[in-house]
Parts: C-alpha cells; sequence; structure tokens
C-alpha cells in the first residue's frame, strides 16, 4: 500500500471516529429569550439568578435564558452554564409557545445557540437574532 494511500485511510478513520464519539460535532438550536422591564418580573417566569441586565445602562430591560422547544416541553441553558435543563412545572416560563411573549414580558428575540463539543470541552456560543 502507497504512503499516500495509508495517509488517507488514516485520516478517513480518525474522522469517523470523531464523528461517531461527537466530539468534533457542533450543536445549534434556534433559541428564544424574553425581555423584561424588571428584574423582578424576569425572575416571577424563571427564578432568581437566571436573569441578565442589559449591557447597555440606558435602557431598563432584562433578559430572561436562552430558550428551545423539544416538542411542547421547554428546556433553557441556566446563566453560567452550557448545558440546557428543562422547565420546572412551578415555573411560568414552563407554559410558554413558541414566538409567544410572556405575559410578564415586555417582548422576546430569537437567535442561535450553539453548543461546541470537545474532547473534555464544553463552550456555548450566542448568535445574533432578532427582537418582537
Amino acid at each position: 500500500m502507497s504512503m499516500k494511500k495509508s495517509r488517507s485511510i488514516a485520516l478517513t478513520l480518525m474522522a469517523s471516529a470523531c464523528i461517531v464519539a461527537t466530539g468534533c460535532s457542533d450543536d445549534e438550536k434556534k433559541t428564544e429569550r424574553q425581555i423584561y422591564s424588571s428584574v423582578e418580573a424576569c425572575e416571577k417566569d424563571w427564578g432568581s439568578g437566571e436573569c441578565e441586565p442589559d449591557r447597555d445602562r440606558d435602557r431598563r430591560r432584562y433578559y430572561g435564558p436562552n430558550y428551545y422547544f423539544i416538542g411542547s416541553r421547554v428546556w433553557y441553558y441556566p446563566m453560567g452554564y452550557g448545558t440546557p435543563i428543562e422547565t420546572r412545572p412551578t415555573q411560568a416560563a414552563s407554559s410558554l409557545k413558541p414566538g409567544a411573549v410572556s405575559s410578564g414580558a415586555i417582548g422576546h428575540m430569537s437567535s442561535s445557540h450553539s453548543s461546541r463539543g470537545g474532547f473534555g470541552a464544553s463552550a456555548h456560543a450566542h448568535g445574533g437574532g432578532s427582537s418582537s
């Protein structure tokens, strides 16, 4: 077997192993995020510690965590963690519908959320979206 052919086979096997192990795959989901006029309204939907103030100090807005749907169930990315969890039935956010605005929110935005795997590492990124 030639050196070039062996290298090609070795690279193909390495790529296949990487895909099977999912260590090299990207998982991107369309996520939504509620926008609130107060931290209290946000925490009523999501719970304490799950709301983020707008970075622009002139705007008095707060954002709930990024969330997405699997069927009718709502999964969200808790602040500071890259692994999503399902909302608890006691959370008002558990009754959200795709594209809907919570009764306590003033709007919502959509974006994409990527969780990038690695061998022993995890990271996440938030893409831009549109607000309504």
